[in-house]
């Protein structure tokens, strides 16, 4: 019966991955990337401990419930993660105005200064067409907007910001509490300033 629980409750930590992002406004967008892959392993592992599929007895059994093991920790580990990031507010943000490049980012989000702010890792700005982008399509709260976009590279201006995201959303005190987000984040990110209003 144990066996049993663990594979139902494991499996429903990787349905929540995908269930949890319902709650917020706006067309759905599925998991990408860690998160994915945290959702689709618990599901997976979860199954498979559920109906005891591997063997239990002999060197390979003992060597595939290692396995299975290791494998639901790390599930686990990302799917949980996966879910707590979706808790609170996330607003998703595209680059440009009425285009289809890039994006769409999915990222947590402070008010500072007037402003909306948020914080990346540089590549990921380049990468998704942030970095160059003088305007950006967000949705906050189900509703969307065109607004003026800026990224600043200014590690001083990423640790304020990291600091009161951190005080707003509990997967971020989490992650640094476990070393996840190091101090290192402050030289590795940069800032994203998005408003005023451009077109509603």
């Amino acid at each position: 019966m144990p066996r049993k629980l663990i594979g139902i409750a494991l499996s429903l930590v990787g349905l929540s991955v995908f269930l949890i992002r319902l709650q917020h406004a706006g067309p759905y967008f599925p998991p990408e990337g860690g998160n994915l892959v945290g959702g689709l392993l618990a599901l997976v592992c979860g199954a498979l401990i559920f109906f005891d599929v591997l063997p239990s007895k002999g060197g390979a059994g003992t060597a595939g419930q290692g396995v299975l093991l290791l494998t639901s920790l790390l599930a686990l580990y990302l799917a949980a993660f996966a879910v707590l990031a979706e808790v609170e507010e996330v607003v998703v943000v595209r680059p440009g105005c009425g285009e289809t490049r890039g994006g769409p980012l999915r990222l947590w989000v402070i008010d500072d200064e007037g402003a909306i702010w948020a914080t990346m890792g540089r590549d990921k700005a380049t990468r998704n067409g942030i970095a160059t982008a003088r305007t950006v399509t967000l949705l906050r709260g189900g509703e969307e907007a065109c607004v003026v976009a800026a990224v600043l590279d200014d590690a001083r201006l990423v640790e304020h910001l990291s600091l009161l995201r951190e005080e707003k959303y509990v997967a971020e005190r989490i992650a640094v509490a476990l070393g996840i987000f190091g101090e290192d984040r402050f030289d590795s990110n940069v800032a994203l300033r998005m408003g005023p209003l451009v077109v509603p």
